[in-house]
């Protein structure tokens, strides 16, 4: 299923899945436990169905829950950001990129794709990061293993966890996520 849209405390409009013999269960006034995963986090709620529809698209309508769980699937959590950096390959070629989202174990950063680094990533590979506005200099790059790769005809998105051996660096990128999670938590 994937979620439609909604109103804000009234109810939620999901896309009924093809799943043959499912219809029959989505009666109006049956109860239903959603499960769903967003960004790296679980989320259980149980809810009521208010009324399902085939035309124009197969949805059905669900009240808004009125408490939800949550189970963090990541070690640390992450905060999104926009942040230059510099990403270094094994051949030892330069990328400028964003880290576009930071834990205290990982960032994503979103570099240009081009033909001519198309192959230069691979899942499992190492990668070395600077960032000057994390007191993460060239010399001092922190290393990481690629772990989630992703590309679009502009972007390639990076998933990289960071290896534990540059302690120093690890500790400005926990200090900087925790401030900055103080504030908007």
């Amino acid at each position: 299923s994937s979620l439609v849209g909604m109103e804000r405390g009234k109810y939620l409009i999901i896309r009924i899945p093809r799943t043959p013999g499912l219809e029959p269960s989505l009666m109006s006034g049956n109860s239903i436990k959603a499960i769903f995963l967003y960004d790296g986090t679980i989320y259980v709620f149980m809810s009521t169905i208010l009324m399902s529809v085939q035309s124009p698209a197969p949805l059905f309508f669900i009240s808004c829950p009125e408490t939800m769980q949550r189970h963090e699937l990541r070690k640390d959590l992450r905060m999104d950001c926009s942040i230059p950096a510099v990403i270094l390959e094994k051949d030892k070629v330069e990328y400028n990129g964003i880290i576009t989202d930071l834990s205290a174990s990982g960032c994503r950063v979103t570099i240009p794709n081009t033909a001519q680094i198309d192959a230069a990533f691979k899942i499992d590979g190492a990668l070395e990061l600077s960032c000057e506005m994390l007191g993460i200099e060239r010399d001092s790059a922190i290393r990481g293993t690629i772990k989630n790769l992703a590309q679009d005809e502009k972007r390639i998105h990076i998933g990289l966890q960071f290896e534990p051996d540059n302690s120093s660096a690890l500790e400005r990128i926990q200090i900087y996520v925790n401030r900055i999670l103080d504030i908007v938590h």
